[in-house]
């Protein structure tokens, strides 16, 4: 019996044959008088393998990704089909394991082109030709296919969860059309239940992975706790598009709410169960976009509530280049006087009043960077029911310390785990 995590599909395809058409079967050319009558090159195999592929997925069928109303796949190859299913599935972490199928055609014989077709078909799918078996039997001279009027294929497909809990490095567009880069953590998911999932926000010249691994322990402990998360850089940070001079706090804000719908699109992660957290400047952007995502939940990590103290931060930590630029240093970075930009517009206090959903503050005792006024502005504008502030003992602006971390994140799991 298979394991909860595998999963079994069945596709079938039938097509009229008529003259002057191709006739295509798992991507090979056949010599024949007639061919398969549809939008694309009719590859009643590859159709089969495509519908089976998805139905394990629970993706649906063929005709809701290839509509025949599309231009797109007007006499496209099959092959690009199965090419994207496999894209499909891989995104949601599963593996095929194999695939079994048979055609039914009353002529011509397709024993001399059985090998053919179980290659390009591995091929296409990324697989081995073992893992793929081709049959084909004739009509037997009864019914349409029997009387050389058709053509018809099954397959049946056998797939499995890559990973019990899985990590993997993505790539999106931000809506300025550069690539954002980060990691998304799935936990495992055996069965229908689709996880939510979190989106996490790196602080001002931060990353995705955050001082100490910080943001990398987060993500694991969520998935440990079932519920997947996505860590990624900001344009102009880490490995994503653009140099940091470049960045702004208006394109970290479209950021954020690009990555939600990032999110929010890949598959097996229930999309209305959407959190957010925010470190640090990641943690006034989170406040911000918390309400137009449409967040269920938040969480706030050494948050600055006040954007405006960015300016004495920037006196008091930055250096002028003298380069004839107005720019300045910060970090071995090149900080753009444009960042600070909308300093004066964002406002992160009015961003939880608006948001009405549980709200977890969460703020180290001893931050060198925020005093203690910042999480209570926060507890006391907020506009949700369910809210709470948490003060960590002996912690600094990042939780540098075992206990200091152990607890931020721990508090953080079971408040997503609760609300999520």
């Amino acid at each position: 019996m298979p394991s909860p995590s595998s999963r079994i599909g069945l596709g079938n395809d039938v097509h009229r044959l008529v003259p002057g058409r191709k006739l295509i079967l798992g991507g090979i050319h056949i010599p024949f008088e007639q061919g398969p009558l549809g939008h694309s090159d009719g590859d009643a195999l590859a159709h089969a393998i495509c519908d089976a592929l998805l139905g394990a997925a629970a993706l649906g069928d063929i005709g809701r990704h290839f509509p025949d109303s599309s231009a797109k796949w007007k006499n496209a190859s099959s092959l690009d089909f199965l090419r994207h299913v496999a894209g499909l599935l891989e995104a949601r972490d599963f593996a095929i394991v194999n695939i079994d199928s048979t055609i039914e055609l009353e002529k011509p014989r397709l024993a001399p082109f059985i090998e053919g077709m179980r290659e390009r078909i591995a091929a296409a799918l990324g697989l081995a030709v073992e893992q793929v078996n081709v049959k084909a039997k004739s009509g037997e001279a009864i019914g349409e296919i029997g009387r050389g009027e058709a053509i018809r294929a099954e397959a049946v497909a056998l797939i499995r969860r890559s990973s019990h809990k899985v990590e993997r490095l993505i790539e999106f567009n931000n809506r300025a059309g550069r690539r954002l880069r980060g990691m998304l953590h799935r936990p495992d998911t055996s069965g229908e239940h689709r996880p939510p999932g979190v989106v996490l926000l790196h602080g001002f010249t931060g990353d995705r992975m955050e001082s100490h691994w910080l943001f990398v322990k987060a993500s694991r402990a969520l998935a440990g706790a079932g519920i997947a998360s996505l860590r990624f850089d900001f344009f102009g940070s880490g490995e994503s598009d653009g140099e940091f001079r470049e960045a702004s706090l208006d394109t970290e804000v479209a950021d954020a709410q690009d990555a939600a719908d990032f999110l929010r699109r890949e598959g097996g992660i229930d999309p209305e169960r959407l959190g957010i957290i925010g470190l640090s400047l990641g943690g006034a952007i989170a406040a911000v976009v918390a309400e137009p995502i449409r967040a269920r939940a938040l969480v706030l990590w050494s948050a600055i509530a006040h954007l405006p103290l960015m300016h004495r931060f920037a006196d008091s930590f930055a250096r002028p280049l003298n380069d004839g630029s107005e720019d300045a240093e910060y970090g071995g970075h090149r900080v753009s006087h444009r960042f600070l930009d909308a300093v004066d517009r964002l406002d992160p206090l009015a961003g939880v009043a608006a948001f009405t959903g549980p709200t977890l503050i969460v703020h180290p005792e001893r931050d060198e960077h925020l005093p203690l006024t910042h999480p209570e502005d926060y507890l006391r504008a907020s506009g949700a029911e369910v809210k709470e502030k948490v003060i960590v003992s002996n912690a600094d602006h990042t939780f540098t310390s075992v206990a200091g971390e152990a607890e931020a994140i721990g508090r953080t799991v079971e408040w997503f785990r609760q609300n999520l």
